[in-house]
């Protein structure tokens, strides 16, 4: 079963790949956008690069500096978000070997969602 995605698919510079990229492209309806592994002031190298590559370079690098940074902003917020569902005592983990239909499953991750829910939030250390 395929779904169909569309927009934008955020990754940090381990998701550079010009393979990665040519998915994408080929799918036509996800644009990758991976800052450079290697850091924005190094060259590509001496290889073809796809349009994907290139147009994820032009957003991230050439373009407003500021829309960049929320970009990326945004995708640190996102992985804190599912880091803080995982990391504690009762969050998401490993499947208990009883939840293995999807009724179950279900009803799992919306228990543990609720816990996460009412998990005392601590203020941000400043």
């Amino acid at each position: 079963r395929t779904t169909t995605i569309k927009g934008r698919l955020v990754a940090d510079g381990n998701y550079d790949s010009n393979k990665l990229f040519a998915i994408c492209d080929e799918r036509g309806n996800i644009e990758l956008l991976a800052p450079r592994r290697y850091g924005a002031g190094k060259g590509f190298g001496h290889r073809r690069q796809t349009a994907g590559r290139l147009r994820s370079k032009k957003i991230l690098e050439d373009s407003d500096p500021e829309i960049a940074k929320q970009i990326l902003d945004e995708r640190v917020a996102i992985e804190r978000f599912f880091g803080n569902l995982t990391n504690w005592g009762g969050g998401l983990a490993c499947l208990p070997a009883w939840a293995r239909t999807y009724r179950r499953v279900h009803r799992w991750v919306q228990a543990k969602l609720i816990l996460n829910g009412l998990k005392p939030r601590r203020a941000p250390r400043t």
